[in-house]
């Protein structure tokens, strides 16, 4: 199988270039595109309590990735207000396409070490 590597301008869009493979099964080709939204990189650290606290982005965002930094506890998001929560397993990252202005943290103990990077 080939592979050909490059980069696709999406009509009516005079500044965006996104990553293309196309590959050739056979005697098709198949073409794949990863749209990656352009934006502004937020980055954010902090310890997350047992009382619920609001990260606050300057803007509605396109991607959320939230890590876990610590080795014993685990962290809980909100992105709907505190209504419901994802809890985030010890070490581990949750890593979503959403839509807010802010999220809501919290801890299974104090001092808990998140990261967050948001795409606005």
């Amino acid at each position: 199988m080939a592979h050909l590597y490059g980069r696709l301008k999406i009509a009516g869009n005079t500044t965006e270039w996104h990553p293309i493979s196309v590959e050739k099964a056979g005697d098709e080709y198949v073409v794949k595109a990863a749209i990656i939204p352009s934006g502004v990189i937020e980055h954010y650290n902090g310890d997350a309590e047992l009382a619920v606290a609001t990260v606050t982005f300057s803007g509605a965002t396109k991607r959320i990735v939230i890590e876990n930094m610590s080795g014993t506890e685990t962290i809980s998001v909100s992105f709907d207000g505190g209504v419901n929560f994802k809890t985030i397993a010890i070490g581990k990252t949750l890593d979503v396409a959403a839509s807010v202005t802010s999220i809501d943290i919290k801890a299974s103990a104090a001092a808990t070490a998140y990261e967050i990077l948001a795409l606005v």
